[in-house]
């Protein structure tokens, strides 16, 4: 058995409030029957065959999507070089190159997120912005070109919300 716990859920420990056992069902079991909804309502083999046409499978597309992300973080830490065609090679695999190592700093920039939300809300909130808004281009429906800087600039909003929140902590702290 992988998934024991030494302890009962945070929800049914003592004491906690009624609204903290609301927001724990309300994440386990509302968000992914939400999503079923909305995937139930797509008619996905029709988007996913449509993109086919381009020569780029989504697997192909997502796998490239951690690389093109980090360098989006990058583009946005030092501004430079831009390019309105940026030359990204295609990922073929999870091993490929640098693509697993991408999407684990992917991973652990979206578990900072979540986790810092109730701690730092305006932190939490710009990480899961920038991501959630970067969602749209950089998913499993395949685009023509996998990185293009205009796609950056409303998920570029969160990016500089955590930067003010930490600038802001900085200063306080003086």
């Amino acid at each position: 058995i992988f998934f024991t716990r030494s302890q009962p859920p945070p929800t049914l420990q003592e004491g906690k409030t009624s609204s903290s056992r609301m927001m724990f069902w309300g994440e386990v079991v509302l968000l992914p029957v939400l999503l079923a909804m909305v995937l139930w309502q797509l008619d996905l083999p029709q988007v996913f065959s449509s993109h086919a046409k381009m020569g780029i499978s989504s697997g192909i597309y997502f796998l490239t999507q951690g690389g093109v992300i980090v360098r989006y973080l990058g583009l946005l830490l030092f501004p430079f070089p831009q390019n309105l065609d940026h030359d990204i090679a295609w990922a073929t695999g999870f091993f490929d190159g640098t693509t697993g190592f991408s999407w684990l700093i992917v991973l652990l920039l979206i578990i900072l997120g979540s986790r810092t939300v109730r701690r730092d809300p305006l932190v939490g909130f710009g990480i899961l912005w920038f991501f959630l808004t970067l969602s749209v281009s950089s998913s499993i429906i395949p685009q023509k070109d996998a990185m293009m800087e205009h796609r950056l600039y409303l998920p570029s909003i969160g990016f500089i919300v955590v930067f003010l929140a930490g600038f802001y902590g900085l200063i306080k702290n003086f």
